[in-house]
């Protein structure tokens, strides 16, 4: 049942770097990753339910390469659900699992702007961080139902927490754990991921920037592109996924403007630093790397 299916997974975080490992690794030539950067199968219940030769159809088709990927950011923090299901599909070994993490402060930052380009979110981040609590409840059962993390500022960087079903049931050997400052040293990375993944060094692998903060120019025609519509659903019985996939990501990409995110709030920071604290100290035990400078930075 495995076969065309993916033998790794960048599970997140969210907003810490997963579309650039995405990027870079859709240019190796033993690696296949899917048009859709994240197809979201075993954290969504409505995709889950169509079962597995859906998702290795739809996604996987064309995959003949040595490494197979899916890049779903979500799975990071939907651990509970998501490892069970892959424990039950890989039987005889399970995949590898690779994760990226930021400071957690900039994260949740970056989080909430990356809500408010998407229509999400319309109250100032202060206030969406105090209507965090009664949101999470009042949707909790969209949220798990989908496997989303909407409103969940705070909790999106427990980075530690939504780990442990991870570390419970992955060996050690089967896990690369990142962190965003890695991304600077293009060369360096790219033989951690060769190394890990097994594959053969390739040259001419090119950096990537993805994922610029921007706003929609207009929000009329990206709520379109994101949401169905009658068009979209006769469209699908005609034109395969991924080219469907491929030119509404180009048309959303083309509807974006540059946007410079305002500086955060010095005491909105402090706060957050202290909420992650523990967080922190318990990830640079888990990666045996010095994060003190997530300390003191905002």
């Amino acid at each position: 049942m495995t076969k065309r299916l993916p033998n790794f997974f960048i599970i997140g975080a969210a907003k810490a770097g997963t579309t650039t490992l995405y990027e870079i690794l859709r240019q190796h030539p033993q690696v296949f990753l899917p048009v859709a950067k994240e197809p979201a199968f075993f954290c969504d219940d409505e995709y889950y339910e169509n079962g597995v030769e859906w998702y290795r159809d739809t996604h996987y088709a064309d995959a003949s390469a040595a490494a197979v990927g899916d890049a779903t950011s979500t799975y990071l923090y939907w651990g509970s659900k998501v490892v069970p299901r892959l424990e039950r599909l890989y039987t005889s070994a399970l995949p590898r699992i690779i994760a990226i993490f930021r400071n957690p402060v900039s994260l949740v930052h970056s989080f909430y702007w990356h809500s408010v380009r998407e229509g999400r979110e319309t109250l100032p981040f202060r206030e969406a961080l105090a209507a965090e609590p009664e949101r999470l409840v009042q949707h909790d059962a969209f949220l798990r139902r989908r496997g989303r993390i909407v409103y969940g500022y705070r909790h999106i960087a427990l980075y530690a927490t939504h780990l442990q079903p991870y570390l419970e049931r992955f060996p050690a050997a089967k896990c690369l754990f990142l962190l965003t400052d890695d991304l600077k040293d293009f060369d360096g990375l790219v033989r951690k991921l060769e190394t890990f993944l097994e594959l053969e060094h390739a040259p001419g692998l090119k950096p990537v920037v993805s994922n610029a903060a921007a706003l929609p120019r207009s929000r009329a025609l990206h709520r379109w592109l994101c949401e169905r519509s009658r068009l979209k659903e006769a469209v699908k019985h005609v034109l395969p996924f991924s080219l469907r996939h491929r030119w509404k990501m180009r048309a959303i990409d083309a509807n974006l403007k540059p946007f410079q995110i305002p500086p955060l709030d010095a005491d909105l920071a402090e706060s957050l630093r202290r909420h992650y604290a523990g967080e922190m100290r318990t990830l640079e035990g888990i990666m045996g790397r010095d994060l003190s400078s997530w300390y003191a930075e905002a």
